[in-house]
Protein backbone atom coordinates (compact mmCIF):
# COMPACT_ATOMS: atom_id res chain seq x y z
CA UNK A 1 0.00 0.00 0.00
CA UNK A 2 0.84 3.89 -0.72
CA UNK A 3 0.27 6.39 1.64
CA UNK A 4 -0.01 9.86 0.59
CA UNK A 5 4.19 10.70 0.12
CA UNK A 6 4.23 7.97 -2.15
CA UNK A 7 6.08 5.62 0.33
CA UNK A 8 5.19 1.97 0.57
CA UNK A 9 3.70 0.95 4.03
CA UNK A 10 2.56 -2.10 5.61
CA UNK A 11 -0.85 -2.04 7.37
CA UNK A 12 -1.43 -2.73 10.80
CA UNK A 13 -2.40 -6.04 11.83
CA UNK A 14 -5.31 -6.64 14.12
CA UNK A 15 -3.12 -7.62 16.96
CA UNK A 16 -1.07 -4.67 16.54
CA UNK A 17 -4.11 -2.86 16.83
CA UNK A 18 -5.25 -4.18 20.13
CA UNK A 19 -2.06 -4.03 21.57
CA UNK A 20 -1.97 -0.12 20.82
CA UNK A 21 -4.84 0.82 21.94
CA UNK A 22 -4.30 -0.98 25.41
CA UNK A 23 -0.93 1.34 25.19
CA UNK A 24 -3.44 4.26 25.08
CA UNK A 25 -5.75 3.02 27.00
CA UNK A 26 -4.13 1.89 29.78
CA UNK A 27 -0.93 2.76 32.32
CA UNK A 28 1.56 0.23 32.95
CA UNK A 29 -0.23 -0.49 36.10
CA UNK A 30 -3.61 -1.27 34.45
CA UNK A 31 -5.19 1.74 35.44
CA UNK A 32 -7.21 4.03 33.08
CA UNK A 33 -6.30 6.55 31.90
CA UNK A 34 -9.84 8.01 31.28
CA UNK A 35 -12.50 7.80 33.28
CA UNK A 36 -15.25 5.04 32.37
CA UNK A 37 -17.90 6.70 34.09
CA UNK A 38 -18.07 9.32 31.20
CA UNK A 39 -19.84 7.11 28.70
CA UNK A 40 -22.21 5.81 31.00
CA UNK A 41 -23.21 9.15 32.57
CA UNK A 42 -21.70 12.21 30.81
CA UNK A 43 -20.03 14.77 32.60
CA UNK A 44 -20.62 17.55 34.88
CA UNK A 45 -18.73 20.65 33.81
CA UNK A 46 -16.39 22.00 35.97
CA UNK A 47 -16.32 19.17 38.43
CA UNK A 48 -13.50 17.01 39.18
CA UNK A 49 -13.76 13.49 41.00
CA UNK A 50 -12.18 14.38 44.25
CA UNK A 51 -15.43 16.43 45.70
CA UNK A 52 -17.72 14.05 44.73
CA UNK A 53 -19.64 11.73 47.78
CA UNK A 54 -19.20 8.86 46.16
CA UNK A 55 -15.48 8.92 45.84
CA UNK A 56 -13.86 6.59 48.60
CA UNK A 57 -10.55 6.13 50.12
CA UNK A 58 -9.06 2.79 50.77
CA UNK A 59 -6.22 3.50 52.96
CA UNK A 60 -3.52 0.67 53.81
CA UNK A 61 0.40 1.68 53.02
CA UNK A 62 -0.74 4.12 50.32
CA UNK A 63 -4.38 5.83 49.75
CA UNK A 64 -6.35 4.19 46.74
CA UNK A 65 -9.28 5.77 45.85
CA UNK A 66 -12.43 4.29 44.50
CA UNK A 67 -15.71 5.14 43.40
CA UNK A 68 -18.84 3.60 44.80
CA UNK A 69 -20.62 3.01 41.09
CA UNK A 70 -17.08 1.36 39.45
CA UNK A 71 -16.83 -1.24 42.49
CA UNK A 72 -14.71 -0.99 45.78
CA UNK A 73 -12.93 -3.98 45.67
CA UNK A 74 -8.77 -4.72 45.87
CA UNK A 75 -8.47 -4.68 42.06
CA UNK A 76 -6.05 -2.15 40.92
CA UNK A 77 -7.84 -1.82 37.53
CA UNK A 78 -10.73 -0.09 39.59
CA UNK A 79 -8.63 2.82 41.34
CA UNK A 80 -10.14 5.93 40.34
CA UNK A 81 -8.23 9.15 40.16
CA UNK A 82 -9.41 12.30 41.77
CA UNK A 83 -8.09 14.41 39.18
CA UNK A 84 -10.73 13.12 36.15
CA UNK A 85 -13.30 14.97 35.06
CA UNK A 86 -16.72 14.04 37.30
CA UNK A 87 -19.31 12.16 36.18
CA UNK A 88 -23.04 12.78 35.77
CA UNK A 89 -23.72 10.87 38.80
CA UNK A 90 -21.69 13.90 40.89
CA UNK A 91 -22.83 14.96 44.19
CA UNK A 92 -21.32 18.04 45.74
CA UNK A 93 -19.27 17.10 49.46
CA UNK A 94 -20.19 19.86 52.15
Amino acid sequence: MKDLFGKTSIPETRKQYLKRRRREDYTKTGTLRKNPMLILYGTTDGERCKTCIFLVVRKFAKNYYKCRYRGCSSNPRLDHKVNWPACGRYSFTH
